[in-house]
């Protein structure tokens, strides 16, 4: 019996994409294996009807072809998802196995994982670190993340994702592992590798507090410094490791530099002068013409930087979410530094005890109450409260940094009549990159929230998808 008769086959009331996600992850190669094999039967599979019964009309066929492709392609990502899984159970159980071997040989006075690795390298073609490396993974997927290896054996998330949570807890008991998994599993499949590795890092700093802080006083001790790298072409890398509250302040007042200088300053006839592809310089590269001035004043060339005293404010702000409780040492949840993520509780504490509070006034469900509706540019107060609110961009798979971002309104500001609609609230502005901002103004993608918060953006190609608005970071 072929393995396209062991499934439900597409009709004209189950289509291609719903017949395909039907199917058991460990079924699906067979399945595919045959589609690939055979136009024919996926032909007869995209289109089971004849167009004069199509139940989507508003579906061409091509779109139905576009459809039915990324079906295919999503459905060998749950086959090696799944290929994954299985393959890390077979890695973990050989290297147990092998382990016994070589403690049977007398190899443990001097470590068995040596001979075990280098066996597996060449079994597998990998160096041995590398062997070693995958070994440990598989071990742990396998023996901590029971739910993790379960979504990824199903073809649910890949393996890119449960790499990433393996990465995350590996400093976690098990009890922590369990913790974590129960608090980001749920989601994981709808989202992207960077928007799961930021949740994992809430939620790991959540289930470990004081271990959370003792790595960032590690971290602090081991690897805080400044290095130069040199790169082809006459240039060299800089870079700079300190506190992520270092780093902010460092990059809020280089911003500061930037916003005093003239655009075409320094960049236009200094060794530092360059453009991007449209002859536009960016951010980036302002920046490092705001570095190398800094240091050229600090060295002792005084009119590097004129009229900075008076133009640059002497404090960068760094805004920190951090809880009530926390600021008053009852509780260790970790604070949450905007643009990076969970920080320990005393680096929280620090900051809010030298920060200035601003109050936020909202409604029952949530709503600014004070707005200025009939204007097309937020306040500074909305817009902060927007970019809160929202922590990225509002499309479902962009995890660009809300505070980076315009902020667009959803049913477009009517400038001839800002009365008739278009609102300037919190409830029609989404921060959106200029990208997926395009998407909206020119290629027909449209988005909208319900009352509950999620997320439905409509595709200019007939789809429809749900994605549930990020909790605050210190929830």
């Amino acid at each position: 019996m072929r393995s396209s008769d062991q499934v439900r086959q597409p009709s004209a009331h189950l289509p291609f994409e719903d017949a395909l996600t039907g199917i058991e992850a460990g079924v699906l190669p067979g399945v595919l294996a045959e589609l690939v094999r055979d136009p024919a039967l996926l032909a007869a599979w995209v289109h089971p009807f004849s167009d004069p019964g199509d139940p989507d009309p508003g579906l061409g066929r091509r779109e139905r072809e576009a459809s039915a492709r990324v079906a295919l392609a999503r459905s060998f990502d749950r086959v090696v998802a799944w290929a994954s899984a299985h393959r890390a159970v077979a890695l973990a159980e050989a290297e147990a196995l092998l382990g016994e071997r070589a403690r049977e040989l007398g190899h443990a006075k001097h470590g068995v994982e040596p001979s075990v690795h280098a066996q597996l390298g060449l079994e597998l073609r990998l160096p041995s670190a590398v062997a070693a490396l995958q070994a440990g993974e598989a071990a742990a997927l396998v023996g901590r993340h029971p739910g993790t290896w379960w979504l990824l054996a199903e073809g649910e998330i890949s393996p890119r994702h449960a790499a990433a949570v393996v990465e995350a807890c590996e400093p976690l008991d098990l009890a922590g592992c369990a913790a974590v998994e129960a608090r980001v599993l749920r989601r994981a499949p709808e989202q992207t590798v960077a928007q799961l590795r930021r949740r994992l890092r809430t939620a790991v700093a959540v289930a470990d507090p004081r271990g959370a802080s003792e790595r960032h006083a590690d971290a602090v001790r081991r690897d805080r410094g400044v290095f130069m790298r040199p790169l082809p072409d006459a240039m060299a890398e800089v870079v700079a490791v300190v506190s992520a509250t270092e780093a902010f302040g460092v990059m809020g007042a280089l911003d500061a530099v930037v916003d005093a200088l003239p655009e075409a300053g320094a960049a236009g006839s200094g060794p530092g002068a360059g453009a991007g592809p449209a002859g536009r310089r960016s951010l980036s590269q302002r920046r490092a013409d705001a570095l190398v001035l800094v240091a050229s004043a600090v060295v002792g060339d005084l009119e590097a930087l004129p009229g900075l005293v008076r133009t640059v404010p002497a404090r960068p702000a760094v805004s920190v979410v951090v809880s009530l409780a926390t600021v008053a040492g009852l509780a260790e949840d970790p604070a949450h530094l905007e643009g990076y993520g969970p920080v320990p509780a005393e680096l929280g504490r620090a900051v809010a005890a030298d920060a200035e509070w601003a109050l936020r006034v909202t409604g029952p469900e949530g709503e600014l109450l004070a707005t200025a509706p009939l204007r097309h540019q937020p306040s500074a107060r909305l817009r902060a409260f927007v970019v809160a609110r929202e922590q990225t961009c509002g499309h479902p798979t962009c995890d660009r940094a809300a505070r980076e971002l315009q902020l667009d309104h959803r049913e477009a500001f009517d400038h001839e009549h800002p009365a008739r609609g278009g609102p300037t609230t919190g409830a029609n502005l989404d921060p959106k990159c200029q990208r997926d901002h395009n998407l909206k103004t020119w290629h027909g993608w449209g988005a909208w929230r319900d009352r509950d918060g999620t997320l439905v953006t409509r595709t200019p190609f007939g789809r429809h998808y749900l994605t549930e608005r990020e909790p605050q970071p210190c929830t």
